[in-house]
């Protein structure tokens, strides 16, 4: 995997952006390989759409991109300095099956429609990131949130609570909840 290894340097690069990533090493520990461990969940699950929320660096959606290279990844922050940063760093490594997306999904989730999965790290409470993954992620979709080891599954509503996973990443675990299938929305309505 040529790209992964460019990957792994350019991420390791010294920037504000990704400050408490120092080195390549911590940026592979941290958010590469939590991203490739779902990769077979996410590919028994038939997945071709994916965004990653509070995308930050991108190293996460990038290294999906990268896995998986017939599925659409949409890196998404509301953020002018992450997604001008991403947008460097999908341009360098000629990543066609990503899109970066400047939106705030509190705000308005027009600019995504729906995906197949959508991914959290770090991003708000775990209730907060569910309600940002309704706006977008369709019935039946799944909602991948890495969270604190103390933080247990949560019930919401139009949420199933399918499983919780410790990580190689000490102190992380993944949350995976698939959107319930009944019904549709308003969102859904809009497709």
């Amino acid at each position: 995997m040529p790209r992964l290894t460019e990957a792994n340097s350019l991420c390791g690069w010294r920037s504000r952006t990704c400050f408490q990533y120092s080195t390549a090493e911590r940026v592979r520990a941290r958010l590469i390989e939590p991203a490739l461990e779902v990769v077979d969940l996410l590919e028994a699950e038939g997945v071709r759409r994916v965004a990653e929320v509070g995308c930050g660096t991108g190293a996460m959606g990038m290294a999906i991109a990268m896995a998986m290279p017939e599925v659409e990844v949409l890196l998404i922050d509301r953020r002018q300095k992450a997604v001008g940063f991403c947008e460097i760093i999908v341009w360098r490594l000629e990543l066609p099956n990503v899109k970066v997306i400047q939106a705030d999904l509190e705000q308005d989730s027009s600019p995504v429609g729906r995906v197949d999965a959508a991914l959290f790290r770090a991003v708000s409470p775990v209730p907060e990131d569910l309600e940002m993954a309704e706006e977008i992620v369709r019935r039946g979709g799944l909602a991948l949130i890495w969270t604190r080891f103390d933080q247990p599954l949560v019930e919401k509503d139009g949420w199933i609570a399918e499983e919780r996973q410790f990580t190689k990443v000490a102190g992380l675990v993944l949350h995976i909840y698939r959107r319930a299938e009944k019904g549709a929305d308003a969102a859904d309505r809009r497709e």
